[in-house]
Formats: C-alpha cells, structure tokens, sequence
C-alpha cells in the first residue's frame, strides 16, 4: 500500500482552475524564479497518490480513497480524484486545494508525520474493503536505504509490478516505459567494465610476474631452490617462508 505527494503535477481542467479560483490564491502572480534559483512561491495544489498492489480490485481501491478523502478534506479542503487502471497496480490521483475553503490563510500542509497517518488510515479503510493491507514503516521492516525521487521510484515499481504479472495479465495491460534513470546508470557501469577488463587483466599478470621473481631472487641468493617452483604464485606465502628457512644460520 502506497500513500504519497507526487512531485510534478499536470495542469487542472480548465473548469476545476476556474471552480476552485486557483487566480485568486495568495502569490499567485507572484514573478517565477530565475533559472537554478529556488522557487518560493506558494503552492497551489497538493496531487497525493493512493496505491494498491498489482490484483488489487480497482472498485475496492476508489471505494477506499473516496472515504479518506471525504474523512481528511470534506467541508474543508476542495478536492477531486480520479482512477487509473492503465498499469498493473490500481491508483487513485487525489488533488487537494491548498488553502482552506472557509478560513483565509489557513492551508495544507503534509509533512513526515501527515503521510504515515494517512497509510495507516488509508490501509484500514482497505481493510474494511476486505483487502488485506498494512502501513508498516521502512525503519520496521530493515529498508534504510535512502529513497528514489517520485519519480523514479514510481517506474522502478511499476517495472516490479509488470514483471510480476501472469503471462496472461501481463498482454491484457500496456507496459510501463523503462526507467531512464537506471538505464544511464547501467549502461553507464557496462562502459566501465568493458574499458577496465584489460587494464585489470595486464595488472594482474604484472602482478604474477613480480612474484615469480622476488620468489626467484630470494632462492638464489640464499643458495637454494624454492621446491614450488617459480611458476606456482598461488600461495606465495608458502614459498617465500621455504626460501627463507633455508637461509637460518
């Protein structure tokens, strides 16, 4: 289960900007920041992400959202949602009006602590769907990793979710656009191995030579010979040991 703010959102319909007068919000008109300066001005709408795994029944999963969005936004907040069953996992867009309906100045805002309230109360709302749901947290379940933008979390588990599809479900449903990001980057560690193999391969033969001749020199120089011969560098350790015992006073 899957509660989250997306980064990017597209435009509204034109009905819902005029319905909700967007034109009317503070900063609104505020100047749009110059190029890699950052943007201050007050956001408008908030575009959360209600999903359930691939098999999920999509009619469950709007059922659910409808009720946490009446429960977290109604008389409150404007709000509006739609369904999408175009990948292998269902998922409700929920945009929320930032600024409240009745109270000039009071507005939304989603921290940590909003969207791990909001999985809990979303997965028991499932629950009551009869789907078997839960919003346990990264930390309890030993992933720390650090997490993907939106964006390319949202590939990467559309991607997993394909993959795990039946042969059968699978052509019924169009498959998710690969992720650009991981593509460069494994391309990108392809290069690398095939420009290093041969620059590991003349080291690693350097490497085996100049043991051949330090163990070489010390059993010359010590007036005996090694009994692994020049040729086994496997355990060089060995043969270095041998040569010395055989120089002991």
């Amino acid at each position: 289960m899957l509660v989250r703010v997306a980064g990017d959102l597209k435009i509204p319909p034109q009905e819902i900007t005029a319905d909700w007068q967007l034109e009317l919000c503070r900063s609104q008109y505020k100047p749009k920041p110059a190029p890699g300066q950052k943007d201050t001005r007050a956001k408008l709408v908030h575009n959360i992400v209600l999903s359930m795994p691939a098999g999920t029944p999509p009619d469950k999963v709007r059922a659910a959202a409808r009720v946490f969005a009446r429960e977290n936004f109604a008389l409150q907040h404007r709000y509006a949602m739609v369904l999408h069953t175009d990948q292998p996992h269902p998922h409700v867009h929920l945009v929320v009006k930032c600024e409240h309906e009745f109270e000039p100045g009071k507005r939304l805002y989603i921290r940590k602590d909003t969207l791990r309230q909001w999985r809990e109360q979303f997965a028991a709302l499932m629950r009551e769907q009869g789907v078997a749901a839960n919003a346990t947290p990264r930390q309890v379940r030993g992933q720390t990793r650090k997490p993907y933008r939106d964006a390319i979390h949202h590939r990467l588990r559309a991607l997993r979710a394909f993959g795990q599809l039946p042969p059968a479900d699978r052509a019924r449903h169009r498959p998710p656009k690969t992720s650009t990001f991981m593509r460069s980057k494994l391309e990108r560690v392809l290069q690398i191995l095939q420009t290093r193999r041969g620059t590991l391969d003349a080291g690693k033969e350097t490497m085996q030579r100049t043991r051949q001749e330090v163990v070489g020199g010390l059993a010359r120089n010590c007036g005996c010979a090694s009994k692994s011969g020049p040729g086994r560098v496997g355990r060089p350790g060995g043969a270095l040991r041998r040569a010395h015992a055989g120089c002991a006073d």
